[in-house]
Formats: C-alpha cells, structure tokens, sequence
C-alpha cells in the first residue's frame, strides 16, 4: 500500500509489553514521545498511586487510550465464567471499576479476558460469560466506553475460555444482540496456538472485531520463550513474522477493514527479552509491519 498505515489503523502499543521495567506513566510518556502512536493500551496498575499518575497523564496525552485487563485479571485469577456466582461477580465488579477508571480518563474501551477454559463445562461457562459481558456493555454504554474480549489460546498456554473463532463467534453473537459497544478483540500472535488460519477467522469473526493485536509466538517445544510470550519479531522459532503479518491485513483488508467509516485500533502485544533495549524492539516491530505494510 501506498497510503499511510495510518489512514486506515490507530496504531498503538501495549504499555505493559513494550515498556515491562518502566511504571505505566513512563510507558505512555515513551509512547507518547512516538509519532508513530496515536494509541495506548494500559493496564498492570500495582498500586493506586500508580493509577492516579496514569490517569492524570492521559487527561493530558494527545493519546487515545484503552484499559487492558489481562493483567489484573490473569495475575489476581478473576474468572467472569466461573460457575460459583460469587467468584464470577467478583470478575464482574473488577471490570465495572475498571470502565469507571476509563471514563475518568478519557478512555475509549475496557478490554477484558475470560476464564479459564474446562471442555466440560464449556456450555455453563460461556452462559456464564455472556452474563458478566452483558452487565459490563449495559453499565460502560452509557459512559460511552466500549468494552472487548481478547480471544486467547484454550489448550495451549494460557487456556482460557474464549478461544476457539467459532466459540468467539457465538459468544459475541448473543452479546451483539443487546449492546453495540461490544467488540472481540484479535491477537495475530494466538492464532498459531489455536491452530487457526489468519483468513479463517477473521472471515468468520468479521462482523464482530473492533481491534487488533499483532506479536509474536513460539509454538515449537523446548525453544525459549515458548508459549505465549509476546518475543519479538524475528526471533528463533517465531511463529509470525513479515509474511503471516502480510497474510494478516489482506484478510483484513478483503473483509471490509480498509473500508470501515472508522478506524480500528491495531497495537504491537510485544515485549523485549532481558537485556533488549524496549526501544530496539519497537523500532524492528514497526520496520516489520511496514515491510509487510508495503506488500498488502
């Protein structure tokens, strides 16, 4: 492509990933310091104080800016499918304090992750997910912040529920039903730990995918940095790199995303490796998705 990436993505970067050494105030002020990004996604608060600065930095920030919750949630084991109602309401009142924190802010979306996924009680848990989703989209709509389900592996790493695109797509088809702030959330660098084509889903979750995700995995047994690690591109052993970033936009792009009235986020979910510099590693991620920028 010719045109700016830009004209058709925010491009952003994850705080936590990129800057993991740096508080979640230094992060945004790195990205910030970037015209490359106009977008951040935060999270990974260990102490109020930490949030006060953060908050008060993005009131202030020419960045737009979104509340990502898989760390809180994967570090505290908040399960918004658990089947004990106590435990799936606690996972619920983590998110509405959270989109409380993002309309504070300034935010657009609260990002949230589901449980962990038991094959058994799959039928219960995604019952049990639509009911935490729908409460969070009914309380955030108002406030005009939009809240997202990140799709992880199932049986791979992380294993959470959601998941395979087919269970995504079922889950965020009921919830579309009654909220229009909802969207799913795709990450490139899960894709090769679902074993699910690129094309495949995002034909398939097309109606629902309101941002993106684009790193690194390591899917080949006693490599370092197995799983879902977020190494940078280029690594030994990454499963994503130039091509699978290529294949990634031309599905996205012959399925209506360079055609949309707005433009969706699309953020690096990478991290350095001890001893890398964040700011190296940033700097080859954007040289990677320009190359692949050029052949779409």
């Amino acid at each position: 492509m010719r045109e700016p990436i830009q004209n058709y993505f925010k491009i952003g970067t994850l705080q936590w990933m990129s800057y993991p050494d740096l508080s979640p105030a230094d992060g945004i002020r790195m990205t910030e310091a970037d015209p490359f990004f106009e977008y951040v996604e935060v999270g990974n608060f260990k102490h109020n104080l930490e949030k006060q600065e953060a908050g008060d930095l993005l009131r202030k920030s020419r960045l737009e800016a979104g509340y990502g919750l898989a760390p809180l949630f994967l570090t505290n084991g908040y399960n918004p499918n658990a089947l004990d109602e106590m435990v799936r309401k606690n996972a619920e009142n983590a998110i509405l304090e959270a989109v409380d924190e993002a309309a504070e802010w300034g935010m657009d979306s609260v990002v949230m992750i589901a449980g962990p996924w038991q094959k058994k009680y799959t039928e219960q848990a995604v019952n049990q997910l639509v009911r935490t989703t729908a409460h969070a989209c009914a309380y955030a709509a108002p406030k005009g912040i939009r809240i997202e389900l990140e799709i992880f592996d199932y049986d791979f790493d992380k294993c959470l529920l959601v998941g395979p695109a087919s269970l995504a797509a079922d889950y965020a088809e009921r919830i579309r039903r009654d909220y229009n702030n909802f969207g799913l959330l795709a990450d490139l660098s899960h894709f090769p730990l679902v074993r699910e084509k690129t094309e495949d889903v995002i034909r398939l979750l097309q109606p629902y995918m309101t941002h993106f995700h684009i790193g690194n995995a390591i899917i080949e047994k006693g490599k370092a940095g197995y799983g879902d690690t977020h190494p940078p591109f280029g690594v030994q052993g990454g499963a994503n790199g130039v091509q699978e970033i290529t294949e990634f936009l031309k599905a996205l792009k012959k399925n209506g995303f360079f055609d949309l009235s707005w433009r969706p986020v699309l953020s690096f979910e990478i991290k350095p490796r001890q001893g890398e510099s964040p700011d190296q590693v940033l700097k080859d991620a954007k040289e990677t998705l320009m190359k692949a920028w050029e052949s779409v």
